[in-house]
């Protein structure tokens, strides 16, 4: 059988660049934000003072501590990338790594205080049985529909590791994504005008944590249920002769089905929970397939709708037009008529 660790190498790679990708671009941006938020600060703290000294005549200790104690506090914060990441990136980014894994240890297979990488090494195993254990069964001679079969359950459980996969490098780039801005997060936060700017970064870390943690619950549900059918699927590392369209097969391609809409239900339920709209999903493009196709169908019902009203509604008209005029002639002959008898028997 083939081993592929798709999961633990790429989360490796990725652990790695956040640390380093996210301190770097802090330390290139602090410099700048500190000194944006000094001019435009040190403007909004002489105009409140002024205002308040000018036209209220009162100025409390209040006006002068509180702005030193800020100016303090984003001095320090700019000064180095390690009170972001110890006291805030960090602290998330734990949290969601802790979380996750235990969601996999609920699965029976994790014993003892596993890692986030045991995690990943325990999907890959499993997916690596039902994605490349069959190839190992094909004997020669089997019919075309025995090769449809195997490489569509092939298929669907590689859409199910490229979903897993994609939610959480998603979401370890959500940590590293706040880890480059924070000097602009923290500088908002400041100022009425940009807070939601600040709010949204915030959002957008936990919309990170959530989305590892929806995410690992979706493949510890499948890896669980998975479990369970493993044991007849593959026998002593052998699968049976005729496993293809049996029973057991199909049990899988249904498991494989369930998976899929699992994880693709996860970043919407991490968006609700972090309250912040994550337009940019999976789920939300399939929805958006949909909604096109159901819109689509409803825009041509309506012109069609539209055309059949309109062609009906000219029928009705030329119809009682014609009504009318039959009517109108009715009335004519019936006047014509009744002049010619009066004029026939002379009662004028």
């Amino acid at each position: 059988m083939i081993d592929v660790n798709i999961t633990s190498s790429l989360f490796t790679t990725l652990n790695g660049l956040l640390f380093d990708f996210g301190s770097r671009i802090f330390d290139k941006t602090a410099i700048i934000f500190l000194e944006f938020f000094m001019i435009f600060y040190g403007c909004k703290l002489a105009w409140d003072i002024g205002y308040k000294i000018l036209f209220k005549h009162k100025l409390e200790v209040e006006d002068i501590v509180k702005p030193i104690i800020i100016v303090s506090f984003v001095t320090v914060i700019m000064s180095s990338h390690g009170y972001v990441e110890e006291w805030i990136v960090s602290p998330f980014y734990n949290l969601a790594v802790g979380l996750t894994t235990i969601t996999a240890t609920l699965t029976g297979d994790l014993t003892g205080s596993p890692t986030i990488m045991d995690m990943f090494h325990l999907v890959d195993q499993k997916l690596n049985i039902v994605i490349f254990q069959p190839l190992a069964s094909i004997d020669v001679g089997w019919g075309y529909h025995l090769y449809v079969g195997i490489f569509a359950m092939m298929g669907l459980y590689v859409f199910v590791w490229f979903l897993f996969v994609g939610l959480i490098l998603e979401a370890v780039f959500r940590f590293m994504t706040f880890y480059a801005i924070s000097p602009l997060i923290v500088v908002s936060f400041f100022f009425p005008q940009t807070k939601p700017i600040a709010i949204a970064g915030f959002k957008s870390l936990i919309l990170g944590m959530l989305s590892m943690l929806t995410a690992g619950m979706a493949m510890g549900l499948t890896i669980a249920i998975l479990k369970q059918e493993l044991g007849v699927f593959v026998v002593n590392g052998q699968m049976p002769k005729d496993w293809v369209f049996g029973p057991q097969y199909f049990t899988l391609i249904m498991i494989s089905l369930i998976s899929i809409s699992f994880h693709l239900k996860a970043p919407k339920i991490a968006a609700n929970l972090a309250n912040l709209d994550d337009g940019a999903g999976a789920a939300a493009a399939i929805a958006g397939v949909g909604t096109m196709a159901v819109m689509s169908g409803k825009a041509a019902a309506g012109r069609m709708g539209g055309m059949l009203g309109g062609k009906a509604a000219k029928g009705a008209g030329k119809g009682i037009f014609r009504s009318g005029k039959y009517g109108i002639d009715k009335v004519k002959n019936g006047k014509n008529a009744a002049s010619l008898y009066q004029h026939m028997t002379g009662k004028i």
